[in-house]
């Protein structure tokens, strides 16, 4: 059975979600999965207080998106079987280069995984059907990830595990191995 080929698209402001979306990469390339991870990022950056930035709230809770550039360069997500896009919540939505890079792909994969960085729970269903109206379809999972959780190098290594044999799951094929107890 052939291996599905996965791109983690990420935005990540503080480094958060940027260490959620680079420690999906190591179980799922375990498994034999061909993994290409980018960033997404904000023609101009957000400057500090994040929540206190009027632009920052504009493009997030108004435009809904922003000019974005790509690093190495913007995937074709033609060339996946599964797409993963992590984001920060910011204001209880996606933030807005994730949002922009939903709406310009709308629909452009075979099976999209949603993963999202906070420092509290979030609700999954409210992120679907925000999913679903910038990309025009609801993800096929979709995970939120406490910063606490990302700050524990084995809890981080147990949710990888467990959200990239899913992702494994999803696109038919492959074995990811249990995460190791410390």
């Amino acid at each position: 059975m052939a291996v599905a080929r996965v791109a983690v698209v990420y935005y990540s402001r503080t480094g958060v979600t940027k260490t959620v979306a680079e420690s999906l990469a190591e179980p799922l390339r375990s498994a034999g999965a061909p993994v290409d991870v980018y960033g997404v990022l904000p023609a101009e950056e957000y400057s500090r207080p994040l929540h206190f930035n009027p632009r920052l709230a504009y493009e997030t809770l108004v435009r809904r998106g922003t000019d974005v550039k790509f690093e190495p360069e913007e995937p074709r997500l033609e060339e996946y079987d599964v797409v993963v896009v992590a984001s920060p919540v910011w204001f209880n939505t996606l933030a807005p280069p994730v949002q922009e890079f939903l709406r310009r792909h709308r629909r452009g994969a075979r099976s999209l995984v949603v993963i999202t960085t906070s420092t509290l729970d979030v609700d999954c269903s409210r992120v679907s059907r925000v999913v679903e109206e910038l990309y025009g379809s609801e993800p096929a999972l979709c995970v939120n990830v406490r910063s606490a959780q990302v700050g524990d190098p084995a809890e981080l290594r147990r949710i990888s595990c467990d959200i990239s044999r899913k992702i494994v799951n999803l696109a038919g094929g492959g074995r990811i191995p249990e995460a190791e107890s410390s």
